[in-house]
């Protein structure tokens, strides 16, 4: 409310004025707080299931700044625009776009909002990594392929955001479309990975919540190969690796 006041008596009430007074203001405290560690914040599912799945870090400076609701907000916009990024991508290049790319596009993309939420938390702010399924390498432009996504223990109110993340890719075994699937295959999936803390050696032989049948069964009736996982810990390293399925 304070800044509100100032910005109206720095422009002599121009509301419109004010607001750019008080972007200006927002970006000039981002500028100032640039650098500053940043060892806490979320993990971002940003998926669009059938071009790519992406896992988002937004970085703060502390655990207490993590859980704001302000910088939650933030990192569901973050989320918005990465989903935007990759709807717009061309389908055939999408999968061809390094983790590291996509990091600084984000990051230009979300800067007003980051700056904004920096302004009100009094912290730095930063998209810090972005991670994606490591997938084999293939032929140019890569088989279509479907992901899926998992978040343990997701934030009260924010989708897609939370501590622990899950992605898989799931190709056809032909090399042609992926079939039609159940809407929440790959997310179980997904699930399945998480709960196995990413190790991905015998996931094949467990099954699905709810099912008694082991993947590897599901994926032989359904013609599909689960060709690689993301697991992101936001206490670890990211595991994520190409994987082969017997």
């Amino acid at each position: 409310m304070g800044d509100c006041t100032q910005a109206l008596k720095a422009t002599n009430g121009d509301i419109n004025a004010a607001m750019e007074w008080l972007k200006k203001k927002g970006l000039m405290t981002f500028e100032k707080k640039r650098g500053r560690t940043t060892a806490y914040g979320t993990l971002i599912a940003a998926v669009v299931p059938d071009r790519i799945g992406l896992v988002v870090r937004l970085s703060c400076e502390t655990d207490f700044a993590a859980r704001n609701n302000t910088f939650l907000r933030t990192a569901v916009k973050v989320r918005t625009e990465a989903q935007k990024m990759i709807s717009a991508a061309v389908p055939e290049n999408v999968l061809l776009v390094p983790p590291q790319e996509w990091s600084q596009k984000l990051s230009a993309a979300c800067l007003a909002d980051i700056a904004q939420c920096v302004s009100v938390i009094g912290e730095n702010v930063a998209v810090t990594d972005v991670q994606t399924v490591r997938l084999p390498v293939t032929s140019t432009p890569p088989p279509a392929t479907v992901f899926g996504h998992y978040v343990h223990n997701e934030q009260d109110g924010f989708d897609g955001l939370g501590w622990i993340i899950g992605l898989v890719a799931l190709r056809s075994r032909g090399g042609g479309a992926v079939p039609t699937l159940s809407p929440t295959l790959p997310n179980d999936i997904a699930q399945l990975l998480v709960s196995s803390c990413g190790e991905t050696a015998g996931l094949t032989t467990q099954a699905l919540v709810g099912s008694d049948e082991p993947l590897s069964t599901v994926l032989d009736r359904c013609g599909l190969d689960l060709v690689g996982t993301a697991y992101y810990d936001i206490n670890h390293p990211p595991n994520n690796e190409p994987v082969t399925t017997a």
